[in-house]
This record gives C-alpha cells, structure tokens and sequence, in this order.
C-alpha cells in the first residue's frame, strides 16, 4: 500500500469541521463504479437491490476486515436481473459495521430486495468503490424471483424468435408489484414482441 493510500484512509476516517455531515451526492450504483475516485471521501445516497452476503475483506488490504464489518454484494436499482449482462455484475464492496442496525437489517435481507442507503467511500481499490453503509431504509416493491424468472424466459424466448411465447412471458411478469422503472422495462420488451417483423 503507498503512502498516498495511507493518508487518504486516515483523512477519511477524521470526523467533518463542526460535526455535522454534508447532504450527500445522489448517485445510481452503476454510475459510481464507472466513475468513483469524484465520490472518494464524500457522503453518498444511493438505492440498491440486495444480491447476497459477501466477505470482507482482508485488514492488510483495507479498514474493512471480516471481524469488523459485514460484507455484501448488491446490484444499482437501474440494473434489471433479467439482463445476463446486469445479473452478473453486482458491486462486492458494500459494508456494515458488525452489530450496527445496518448489518442486523443486512443480514436478514432477502435477494432482490430495495434499500435506500446512505454510505461514504472509504476507498477505492481493485478499481471498485469499497463503500460504508451508515444509514439503511427498507423500500416498498421490489423486483422479485417470479418476474426475474418470467422476464428472463421471455429474453431467452424473443432472442429466439419465439415472439407470442415471449410475450406470455413478459405479460406474467408484469403481474407482480415492481418499481415503475423495471416496469417500463418490461413493456418495452413486450412491445418488441408486438412489432412486425
């Protein structure tokens, strides 16, 4: 580790001039893994889909060691688990503090399922943003394993050719309550069935 890494970690950890926080930056997940090192430091909002546990990590590598903090993998909320391409990209370094409200409400936490939180970067390495989760909100409607599995159906269905077949699909995914984005998606997808060919 250099030193340069050294002292950001220490400046990071200093509590703000007057002890109050700075309203956060509002930023989707995706955009903050494409572009983090702005964020360095700074107080972040964010919703997020919740993939699973993961690990912290090693203390040598970073502040964020498996005996202090509890380490998850979760997706942004514009990333639809019906794209292969999204499913399989969930940001790895999210973590709370062990014991903390956040990490009992983490642990519990079901795939899928929608958090609003509030989080710093306390640093970026292997090119990813290793973010604290401070505060946690459960949100109402999330994308769930029934319409995952419906939409990816009619995905594999629609690239295939089969257009009525994805179709169905796309209608029984759109049964359940969702958030209006993934929605939206899931109606253009169904209109991709409806056009001539």
């Amino acid at each position: 580790m250099r030193l340069a890494d050294l002292s950001t970690i220490l400046l990071l950890t200093l509590p703000i001039a007057g002890g109050q926080s700075p309203e956060p930056d509002v930023v989707g997940l995706v955009e903050l893994r494409e572009r983090c090192s702005p964020y360095l430091g700074h107080e972040l909002e964010l919703v997020i889909q919740f993939d699973r546990l993961g690990e912290a990590q090693n203390p040598w590598l970073s502040r964020f060691s498996s005996a202090e903090y509890l380490g998850i993998h979760a997706w942004g909320d514009g990333q639809f688990m019906w794209d292969p391409a999204d499913y399989h990209n969930s940001a790895p370094y999210l973590f709370a503090r062990r014991g903390s409200a956040e990490a009992m409400v983490l642990a519990q936490a079901t795939q899928y399922e929608r958090f609003l939180i509030r989080g710093r970067i306390g640093a970026v390495l292997l090119n990813e943003p290793w973010i604290e989760i401070l505060r946690i909100e459960k949100l109402p409607y999330q994308v769930g394993a029934g319409t995952v599995l419906h939409a990816s159906r009619g995905r594999d269905l629609l690239g295939q050719g089969k257009r009525q077949l994805a179709a169905g699909e796309f209608r029984r995914a759109l049964l359940a309550d969702m958030p209006e984005h993934a929605r939206a998606d899931l109606r253009r997808l169904l209109s991709e069935c409806q056009r001539p060919q």
